[in-house]
């Protein structure tokens, strides 16, 4: 059920809104994974973090930040979108 008020393309919207949230933080999270390399070992570094990605690594990681970066784009998109959308809608006279 949704308020009087709320048309289906808001509802759209929001559902986008939703969908590039969680693309980004999606890719945010395999982001940090990838630079935290908790897989790695290396003899000549204690840390894990310090070790030097391979190619999988790097292209995993350049993935996960395009990724950050279009769910980004689509949340704030749809954002503008729905402001726009609720700015310009008529409202109802009493």
């Amino acid at each position: 059920m949704r308020p009087a008020g709320q048309t289906q393309p808001t509802r759209r919207v929001h559902l986008v809104q939703r969908v590039g949230g969680a693309l980004a933080l999606l890719g945010g999270l395999t982001a940090f994974v990838f630079v935290w390399q908790p897989w790695v070992s290396r003899d000549y570094e204690d840390s894990s973090a310090g070790c030097r990605p391979g190619t999988a690594e790097q292209t995993g990681l350049v993935t996960s930040l395009r990724l950050l970066l279009a769910g980004l784009a689509v949340a704030i998109v749809a954002t503008v979108v729905a402001a726009r959308a609720q700015h310009a809608s008529p409202r109802p006279r009493r």
